[in-house]
């Protein structure tokens, strides 16, 4: 009977041990999901989400549930994927901030690429990423003479060149003295 007992106990370790490192997986293929589309940002909310998901998972692979496992055959698999699923956790907001990056490069060379230059100048990086945000709605505050008209002409000529609008569905209002 004692037998048993420490076999089926050993035994639960292991499918315990097994549970985890397949949930750790998940919570790593869900984060490398977020990042699938190169073309769209993730916001802040899309990182918030997968965390409150997973934070239960990540927080109880402590020093003590590890430790309990030590002696299953899996546990060096468990252990380097905690320290993986740990290190996605901490390193989520740069990981954010390198693939949104990467997503302004793409789409400040596209718009350029559709409206090359605007009133006979050369938009800056500024203007050009002003125009690839994808909003309904863009507000334009600068200083004087800094090229916040020349950025709405280039955002209107993107919008009419890449087929997204039709001149006619386009409302421009602009407050100057």
């Amino acid at each position: 009977w004692i037998f048993r007992k420490i076999k089926e106990k050993k035994q639960a370790r292991i499918e315990e041990c097994k549970f985890l490192i397949n949930k750790i997986q998940s919570a790593k293929t869900d984060f490398i999901a977020i990042f699938d589309d190169k073309s769209e940002f993730v916001t802040v909310e899309n990182i918030a989400s997968w965390k409150g998901k997973y934070s239960n998972l990540n927080y109880g692979l402590n020093q003590v549930t590890l430790a309990k496992l030590r002696k299953v055959p899996d546990y060096n698999v468990l252990t380097k994927e905690a320290n993986d699923l740990s290190a996605i956790f901490s390193s989520a907001e740069s990981t954010r901030t390198i693939h949104n990056n990467a997503v302004i490069e793409n789409r400040v060379k596209q718009v350029y690429s559709v409206i090359g230059n605007v009133e006979g100048r050369t938009l800056d990086k500024q203007q050009l990423m002003a125009i690839s945000k994808r909003v309904h709605n863009h507000l334009v505050i600068a200083g004087a003479g800094t090229g916040k008209t020349t950025t709405i002409v280039g955002l209107i000529k993107y919008l009419i060149k890449a087929n997204l609008y039709k001149p006619h569905e386009i409302l421009v209002l602009s407050f100057t003295n």
